[in-house]
């Protein structure tokens, strides 16, 4: 393809939780300044005629900026269809039921790392996790498509089975996805706490590996303990098949 088929676009750096391990945290040699709103609505045009087919708008916290829906009205006049990340934080029915309306919102993913306020505060923040589930609920409401992310860190491991009982079984979520934090730029710029030992991510994939065999195709992984284990599985799995090719199958 001449062009891309999707494109991820960070609409805002501002944002109103402060996640431990967020890359925009803690450059001062960076300014950020947001697009106005023209721009981005004459690079929708631009991304149309280049055949691009989906966005994802994220951030920062992408609904934090006045004009969103003005910027959705701009990528559905451009006939693409689009998803958005969120804390969830800004998320109401009227907004959920707008992008319910246009007809091309393929998701909403709303950020979660633990079944309880105090797991998942520990590194996104006092007050981040009511207004996170109320999401979840104001979105199902609104039948609008609704998934959730979980980045697994030192202080969630042990309640992912719980966190998975909340979003698979209490609020039926078809699936959730979960990755890990990793470091952008210095790494003396996050937290203590922030990123998995070796032997907390092997405790996170054994963990992950058992809810992945209890809830089937329903927990994902592009990165993660989770997505390790899978890569391990392959690779012994490939193994194990070189080796009964080089013993003649047998």
């Amino acid at each position: 393809m001449r062009t891309p088929r999707s494109l991820d676009l960070e609409i805002t750096s501002r944002c109103n939780a402060s996640c431990a391990y967020c890359y925009y945290l803690n450059n001062p040699e960076v300014t950020y300044t947001d697009l106005p709103t023209e721009t981005w609505l004459f690079f929708f045009e631009e991304l149309a005629r280049c055949q691009v087919m989906d966005v994802t708008l994220q951030g920062g916290e992408p609904l934090l900026r006045d004009d969103f829906l003005t910027l959705v009205d701009g990528i559905v006049a451009s006939r693409m269809r689009f998803s958005v990340l969120t804390n969830g934080s800004r998320m109401t029915g009227e907004i959920a039921a707008a992008l319910k309306a246009t007809g091309r919102c393929n998701a909403v993913q709303v950020s979660l790392d633990g079944s309880t306020a105090s797991v998942h505060e520990s590194l996104r923040g006092p007050g981040t996790f009511a207004p996170a589930l109320a999401a979840i609920r104001t979105l199902q409401a609104a039948d609008v498509p609704v998934t959730v992310r979980v980045t697994v860190h030192p202080g969630n491991v042990e309640d992912l089975p719980d966190l998975a009982r909340l979003l698979l079984e209490e609020l039926d979520l078809p699936a959730f996805g979960t990755n890990a934090a990793s470091s952008l730029g210095t790494t003396d710029k996050y937290e203590a706490g922030v990123f998995l030992s070796p032997e907390q991510r092997l405790r996170a994939m054994q963990i992950l590996a058992r809810l992945d065999a209890t809830y089937p195709g329903r927990i994902q992984a592009n990165a993660g303990p989770l997505a390790d284990w899978h890569m391990f599985h392959a690779m012994e799995a490939a193994r194990q098949q070189g080796a009964l090719i080089a013993d003649g199958g047998r």
